[in-house]
């Protein structure tokens, strides 16, 4: 475990260290209402907005905002840093990221909401890159993917405890170099789901395994190579998943013991919840957000869970990038690029309310929920 670092904003302490967290100070009047605006639902966002001046940067800091952008808040102070892969905790009171370019690598950090308590789970340099942690449902842990193994051929999966300590390759029976295996999300009961990339026989099928968090109990979850990136329902009862069984990519579901597969989406485009990130499903279980191209572009759509009716929830100029329902399941936050740069929008679940809630000329994105629990 590395020890929480105290972290000022100082221009001696910017050119010693590689990441310097700190408190930022709020935009709003401090002579207005004392009610606290960060106990409702915002959204914490990374931006280049403060970075080195250009929007292209992948140097970014992070900001939360209300939806109403009354309240703007800086939390992290490393114009130089590169900040992503947001993922709020069980608990919602801390935040994971990928963060600091450290010789061109990220590593996974951990803080809390407000800014403050940040702390470097791990460490890296030239080909030893940390990415895409993923907390697991209690919070005890957090799996990641990694560059840090030499003798497999590209990327290794690992599970720390939340602290980062006890660093664990998984699966423990690793022997097979030529697999690549990424951290795709977690089962109700604390398992981790990998995607594995196999290329043997110069091939490159994507396989989905579970495994325990000691490395152990290393199964196979779906049966062929065309069903990929499940997601369980809030309830636990159902899996969502991706398949390609019937030519192109459509969303399924099927109970969580395997039984009852069924087709939720029925059309010619490309049905994906790859790169999604945040899980698709309402909080309520009843909705799917996924990203489609059926439309041209790709485009945030929303899948009833019921009877798969489906609802084109953006309609951006290029394309939409969900980042995650709000607690209370009544808005999606997304990503698009208008104007030129990326911004962080809100929208209604029914279509209703659209806002950009960054409007900066910097890049701005992932975003993630907070507050509102």
């Amino acid at each position: 475990m590395h020890p929480a670092r105290t972290l000022r904003l100082a221009a001696t302490s910017l050119v010693a260290s590689n990441l310097l967290f700190a408190v930022g100070g709020c935009d709003s009047d401090p002579s207005g209402p004392s009610e606290d605006p960060w106990s409702e639902a915002h959204l914490v966002f990374a931006s280049t907005r403060v970075g080195t001046g250009d929007p292209s940067s992948a140097g970014k800091d992070l900001f939360r905002t209300t939806l109403d952008r009354v309240h703007t808040e800086r939390l992290t102070h490393e114009p130089t840093s590169g900040v992503r892969a947001l993922q709020l905790s069980p608990d919602g009171r801390r935040l994971v990221m990928e963060a600091t370019w450290e010789f061109g690598c990220p590593n996974i950090w951990t803080m809390a909401t407000d800014g403050s308590d940040a702390t470097p789970l791990t460490t890296g340099g030239v080909q030893r890159c940390n990415e895409q942690p993923k907390w697991s449902p209690s919070g005890t842990y957090i799996a990641f993917t990694s560059s840090r193994e030499p003798s497999r051929w590209g990327w290794s999966a690992w599970v720390m405890e939340s602290d980062g300590s006890n660093q664990t390759l998984i699966p423990a029976d690793s022997a097979n170099t030529d697999r690549s295996d990424w951290i795709q999300t977690w089962t109700p009961d604390g398992r981790v789901v990998l995607s594995s990339y196999l290329n043997s026989d110069g091939t490159e099928d994507i396989w989905t395994y579970l495994v325990n968090t000691d490395g152990t109990g290393f199964e196979r979850f779906f049966e062929t190579p065309e069903d990929l990136t499940p997601y369980w329902s809030p309830d636990g009862f159902t899996v969502a998943f991706v398949s390609q069984r019937d030519g192109n990519r459509e969303i399924y579901l099927m109970d969580a013991d395997g039984s009852n597969v069924r087709r939720l989406t029925h059309d010619p485009g490309e049905d994906d919840f790859r790169w999604l990130g945040p899980s698709p499903w309402s909080p309520d279980g009843s909705w799917l957000a996924f990203h489609s191209t059926r439309s041209g572009s790709t485009q945030i759509h929303l899948a009833s869970a019921i009877d798969g009716w489906v609802r084109q929830l953006t309609t951006e100029p290029q394309s939409a990038r969900f980042n995650g329902w709000s607690p209370d399941g009544g808005t999606v936050a997304f990503e698009s690029i208008r104007s030129g740069n990326r911004e962080i929008l809100v929208v209604g679940a029914d279509g209703e309310g659209l806002r950009n809630v960054s409007s900066h000329p910097a890049e701005d994105g992932p975003a993630v929920w907070v507050g509102g629990r």
